[in-house]
C-alpha cells in the first residue's frame, strides 16, 4: 500500500473511533460533512509550522474527498486561530467540540496547550477519553 493509502486508512479508522460515545445507531443515517477540528498557532510564534501542518491536513481530506468521503460524507476541517497561547487552546478545544460539534481533533500545534485540555478530557465522556 502507497503511503497516502495507508495515511488515509489511519485517518478512516481514527474518525471512525473517535464517533461520540453517546451516538447510537439510528434507521436515518447521519447527512453532511464529517467535521474535524484544530487548535493551531496561525499566527504567533509557530505561525510557519502550523499553516503546514493544516496544510497538511486539508491535502488529506482533499484526496479523500475526491474519492468519495467517508461513506459519502465528505471531510471538513475547522480550524481556530490560538495564537500560540495554552488558554487559546483550551478556549478552542471547548468551541469545537460544544458548539461545532465535531467528531474529531487533528492537528494541535501546542505541546503546552494539548496539555491544558488534558483535564477538560478526562471529564468528558468520549470513548478515547475514558480512563
Amino acid at each position: 500500500m502507497p503511503p497516502p493509502i495507508r495515511v488515509l486508512a489511519s485517518l478512516c479508522l481514527g474518525l471512525a473511533l473517535a464517533a461520540p460515545a453517546g451516538a447510537q445507531k439510528s434507521a436515518v443515517p447521519p447527512v453532511g460533512p464529517i467535521l474535524v477540528g484544530q487548535s493551531a498557532g496561525l499566527t504567533g510564534g509557530r505561525a510557519g509550522y502550523s499553516a503546514d501542518v493544516r496544510q497538511g491536513i486539508e491535502a488529506c481530506f482533499t484526496a479523500a474527498n475526491a474519492e468519495g468521503g467517508i461513506n459519502g460524507r465528505p471531510l471538513k476541517l475547522l480550524t481556530e486561530d490560538d495564537r500560540g497561547k495554552k488558554d487559546n487552546v483550551l478556549a478552542n478545544t471547548r468551541k469545537l467540540v460544544e458548539q461545532d460539534k465535531v467528531t474529531a481533533l487533528i492537528g494541535y500545534t501546542s505541546g503546552a496547550g494539548v496539555e491544558a485540555t488534558l483535564k477538560y478530557w478526562t471529564r468528558r465522556t468520549c470513548r478515547c477519553c475514558r480512563r
